[in-house]
């Protein structure tokens, strides 16, 4: 009896283990199967630009794990919760795949095609996400209030103000900016610095009015000769554009892609006055116009100085915001040593040079402390930060082209 017992307790104890070990093994199995479908579909997704995945197509036999209303889609990537009823090892549990169908996180064990992170983990993402979701609302509503000035109504007193006869002069200098001024000027929201042009007016025969158009931030500096009435300025363009030079009873409107303020003038990234006299276009040398004879005296109101934007009282954009960021200790450079670790994380292997692993990488950093995205980061302003501390909250503000990866690899926006 002794030995039929422990031929028992032996049989029970081969078939504990067997139960152990092959179950979770099965049940990773069919993890890994919804997977890798699911990575097909995202990136069909992906590609057909859809908002959200389509949940109702076959799954394995274990497709009722999921359940589809915990489903999200951040525009970064999506996250599936295991419903409850499904076994214990699943229950509540999280996959995460970005819309690329690329890396995959999962705080579930023994996948071959997820990373397996922490609960904690798996909660940073869930933050992360949502702040992510947050950003982009904000550029929206953001958006959406520079819209509602538009009103028509300063563009409508500008044309209603212009004399009955008078010289129409247009004024674009091009894509390329030629008078740096090194800084960035007030109002101004570009990422780079602003552009300095000079318009010298000798035309005594009419009234003239002005219409000044450039792509970057601009300070339009207007002089004139004594017999010359400048009747009114209208200055447009993507960024911010300020005319100074004439008096202050002359009509001066400025309206951007940035500051729109007529909608029944916009046009694309511009805004033009709707008027029947035809436009002399004036050639833009060096940055600087002159309309008419060189004058022995010419008439300039206005300060220039007043225009820059100081740093000590006032954030900045761009690429001068980054500097300014770092000179506050709120982000320092990463590592190229950092970097290969994270990429790591993300399946990726980056050889680096042991003599480089400790320098500092251009364009990504390691985020030190709470900070707002400085603003229009986009294009070549855009960079990489680096959440490698869990403590520390994700940036306020725009995040534009950027992209915020943690360090474990997860990654928002537009990432590397």
């Amino acid at each position: 009896m002794k030995r039929i017992g422990l031929y028992a307790g032996i049989t029970l104890l081969v078939s504990s283990v067997i139960v152990w070990f092959y179950i979770p093994y099965l049940q990773a199995q069919e993890l890994d199967s919804i997977i890798k479908i699911a990575k097909e579909k995202i990136r069909y997704t992906s590609r057909s630009k859809k908002s959200e995945l389509d949940l109702t197509e076959p799954y394995p036999a274990t497709a009722h794990w999921f359940n589809p209303a915990d489903s999200t889609h951040s525009g970064s990537d999506v996250l599936w919760t295991f419903s409850d009823d499904v076994p214990r090892a699943f229950a509540g549990k999280n996959i995460v795949l970005d819309r690329h169908g690329e890396y995959c996180f999962t705080d579930i064990a023994n996948s071959e095609l997820c990373t397996y992170i922490t609960l904690a983990q798996m909660g940073q993402i869930k933050n992360i996400r949502q702040a992510y979701k947050d950003s982009v609302r904000f550029r929206e509503k953001q958006r959406r209030q520079e819209l509602s000035i538009a009103d028509n109504q300063a563009c409508d007193n500008w044309l209603a103000n212009l004399p009955e006869d008078y010289a129409l002069f247009l004024i674009r200098p091009g894509d390329r900016k030629k008078n740096d001024l090194g800084y960035q000027i007030k109002g101004s929201r570009a990422g780079g610095t602003s552009e300095l042009i000079e318009v010298e007016v000798n035309y005594p025969k009419k009234p003239v009015v002005l219409i000044m158009q450039n792509y970057y931030p601009t300070v339009w500096r207007i002089s004139y000769a004594p017999s010359t009435e400048i009747a009114a300025v209208w200055a447009t363009g993507y960024h911010q554009q300020v005319p100074i030079g004439v008096e202050k009873d002359t009509p001066v409107l400025s309206t951007t892609y940035e500051t729109p303020r007529c909608k029944r003038h916009i046009k694309s990234t511009v805004s033009m006055p709707r008027v029947k006299v035809k436009a002399i276009e004036q050639p833009v040398v060096n940055s600087k116009v002159r309309i008419g004879r060189y004058s022995d005296r010419w008439i300039s109101h206005g300060n220039l100085a007043s225009l820059k934007r100081d740093p000590k009282t006032a954030r900045l954009n761009g690429e001068l915001g980054v500097k300014q960021l770092l000179s506050e200790g709120a982000i320092r450079p990463l590592t190229y040593a950092q970097f290969a670790q994270i990429k790591k994380m993300q399946g990726e292997e980056y050889e680096i040079n042991p003599k480089s692993a400790n320098k500092p990488m251009e364009s990504h950093y390691a985020i030190q402390k709470p900070f707002i995205f400085p603003e229009h980061m986009y294009g070549a302003y855009s960079k990489s930060f680096y959440l490698l501390d869990d403590t520390i909250p994700f940036p306020k503000g725009d995040i534009g082209h950027n992209s915020v990866t943690t360090a474990f690899g997860y990654c928002v926006g537009s990432c590397p």
